[in-house]
């Protein structure tokens, strides 16, 4: 994990608690820039980062929910519980896409 706080189950989506504490003054408006330390990351957690806001940064926060609604780590998981890493870890292992190097 790039994280150790768990990840609930909200209605709306899986939300990261202490996060979404952080940030909800914003209500529905976007977000200010991240002041993010990469000195903290490793490169390879750099790369993954940097792949995942390539890939779903272009989504609107309506298009993002909509998409976790549709995965079964959410899905599975009763409102307000925390989301297994064990299912999350099973279900992304099944999002890879295998290239050969």
């Amino acid at each position: 994990p790039l994280f150790h706080e768990p990840i609930e189950a909200w209605i709306h989506g899986p939300v990261v608690a202490e996060l979404y504490r952080s940030f909800k003054q914003h209500g529905s408006e976007p977000l200010p820039p991240a002041n993010v330390d990469h000195n903290k990351f490793m490169a390879e957690e750099i790369e993954l980062l940097d792949e995942m806001w390539e890939m779903f940064g272009q989504f609107s926060a309506t298009k993002l929910r909509n998409m976790t609604h549709s995965e079964l780590p959410w899905k599975k998981t009763p409102t307000g519980a925390v989301i297994p890493r064990d299912l999350m870890k099973e279900y992304f292992r099944t999002q890879l896409v295998k290239t050969e190097a």
